[in-house]
C-alpha cells in the first residue's frame, strides 16, 4: 500500500453494540449517517456528544444502552477531521478538554502515565485504598499492574510493535474518565492540521478507560456486577484497548471489522478467564 485512503464521508466501520437488545447512542448515530440522515458535521458532533456530552445528544439519539467499544467511530471521526468546519473542531477539542479537566492525579508505571481523578465529580475512581501504595486509589493500582501484564504479553510475548511515541522517556498515556462505554483508543496525530491523512504505520494514540464500570454486566471475574473495584471489566478492556493502540501503530486505515475482533480476540489472550462482553 502506497498511502492511506481518503475518507469517502460515509462510516465504514461497524457500529458498537449497545448492552442487550437496545442500541448505544452511537450505534443510533452510525446507522442515521451512513443512512444518509445526518451529514458530516452532525455526525460528527454526535459522535462527540455521544460519548463525552451524552445530554447534548437530541432526543432521538439519546439512549440508556451501555456501549461496548467507542474506537471505531473516533477513528472515523479523527480521519474526516480534514473535512470538518473550524467550529465543529473548536466544539469537539472543547468536549474533550472539558472530559479531561477533572484528572488531576497521576501515577506512572514503567510503560504508562494513568490520569485520573479523586475528587467528588462523577469521573472520581473508586475511593477504597486498602491495598498496595496508600494514597493511590485500589482501581488504579489494579490498573497499573494490569497495563504492565499487557506491555508484557502483547508487546514482548507476542512481539507487537509498540505504540508509537512510547519511549523511555515518552510513555503511553491513559485517562479514566465516566463515559457510557467500556472505553476508546484514540488516534492522535491523525488530526493534526495539515497532515493528515498521516502515513501508514506513523498514528499514535491515547486510551479512555471507564473510570468505575458501574452498571455494567458481570463477568467471571466480576461475578455479581456489584463489586466495588470491577477489575474484570477494567482489565479486559485495557487488553481490547491497549490492542487497538497496537493496532495504529501498524496500519489506522485497516477494517474496521478486523480490527475489532482482533481486540476481542487480545482480551482472551492476556486473560483468559475473564470472560467479558465485548
Amino acid at each position: 500500500m502506497t498511502g492511506p485512503p481518503r475518507s469517502t464521508g460515509a462510516p465504514v466501520f461497524a457500529a458498537a453494540q449497545g448492552g442487550g437488545n437496545g442500541k448505544s447512542s452511537l450505534d443510533l448515530v452510525e446507522e442515521d449517517y451512513a443512512a444518509g440522515a445526518l451529514d458530516k458535521e452532525n455526525a460528527n458532533r454526535y459522535r462527540a456528544y455521544a460519548v463525552l456530552a451524552p445530554e447534548k445528544l437530541p432526543q432521538k439519539y439519546k439512549s440508556a444502552a451501555i456501549g461496548k467499544d467507542a474506537t471505531e467511530s473516533m477513528v472515523r471521526q479523527a480521519l474526516e477531521w480534514d473535512g470538518l468546519s473550524k467550529s465543529t473542531k473548536q466544539e469537539i477539542l472543547e468536549l474533550r478538554a472539558n472530559g479531561f479537566a477533572n484528572m488531576k492525579n497521576t501515577f506512572e508505571t514503567e510503560h504508562f502515565v494513568l490520569h485520573y481523578s479523586t475528587v467528588s465529580t462523577s469521573d472520581a475512581v473508586p475511593a477504597v485504598d486498602v491495598s498496595g501504595i496508600r494514597g493511590v486509589p485500589d482501581y488504579i493500582e489494579v490498573a497499573a499492574r494490569s497495563w504492565e501484564d499487557i506491555w508484557q504479553r502483547q508487546v514482548v510475548q507476542l512481539g507487537y510493535p509498540a505504540p508509537k511515541g512510547v519511549t523511555a522517556q515518552n510513555k503511553f498515556h491513559v485517562y479514566y474518565n465516566k463515559i457510557p462505554y467500556y472505553g476508546y483508543c484514540m488516534p492522535t496525530n491523525v488530526e493534526l492540521e495539515g497532515v493528515s491523512p498521516v502515513p501508514v504505520g506513523t498514528a499514535s494514540a491515547f486510551i479512555v478507560v471507564n473510570n468505575d464500570f458501574y452498571g455494567f454486566p458481570p463477568n467471571d471475574e466480576d461475578r455479581t456486577g456489584a463489586e466495588v473495584i470491577r477489575s474484570g471489566a477494567l482489565k479486559a478492556t485495557q487488553a481490547h484497548e491497549f490492542m487497538h493502540a497496537l493496532q495504529f501503530a501498524i496500519n489506522v486505515y485497516g477494517s474496521g471489522w478486523l480490527m475489532e475482533s482482533h481486540a476481542t480476540w487480545a482480551e482472551d489472550a492476556v486473560y483468559d478467564g475473564i470472560n467479558d462482553w465485548h
